[in-house]
């Protein structure tokens, strides 16, 4: 076996399955590393459940490129689909997000299925409008900087 399968085999990751963690026996279930959010950074979800809308708040407690755990007000009863963006004066468009678990007290995680648009991830670590470094031209693309 060469070293490359033996890699593969260690970290499960020959068959598309779960790769494991740090820690012996930990398994890893995401794909992309989860960042610690900013406190306090304000998120609506909302999602239909019987025919019935909701909408509650809440707010980031973890983020990464393809998912996101969530502190809310109100927590959907099932996994499903929703929608999510930021609260507040950046708030930005509705992004799709599909429930994958609901925890208690109220935490919900989610993925997102097209990806976590830049900008929401890049509020949700802390890097806002504001600390945008001066004097750039006005063809400077944000996602060249942190």
């Amino acid at each position: 076996m060469s070293v490359f399968e033996r890699f593969k085999a260690f970290w499960g990751v020959s068959d598309g399955g779960p790769r494991r963690g740090h820690a012996p026996g930990d398994v890893e279930r995401r794909d992309a590393a989860r960042y610690e959010a900013v406190e306090h950074l304000g998120v609506r979800l909302c999602w239909a459940e019987d025919g019935v809308d909701h909408e509650t708040r809440g707010e980031f407690l973890n983020v990464a490129s393809q998912g996101a755990l969530l502190a809310v007000e109100e927590a959907p009863s099932a996994d499903g689909l929703a929608r999510l963006r930021l609260d507040g004066p950046e708030q930005g468009d509705w992004v799709d997000v599909k429930i994958v678990r609901v925890d208690s007290p109220n935490q919900v995680g989610c993925t997102f299925p097209a990806g976590c648009p830049y900008d929401m991830f890049k509020q949700a670590r802390g890097f806002r409008s504001e600390n945008r470094p001066a004097g750039v031209s006005t063809e400077f693309n944000g996602r060249d900087w942190h």
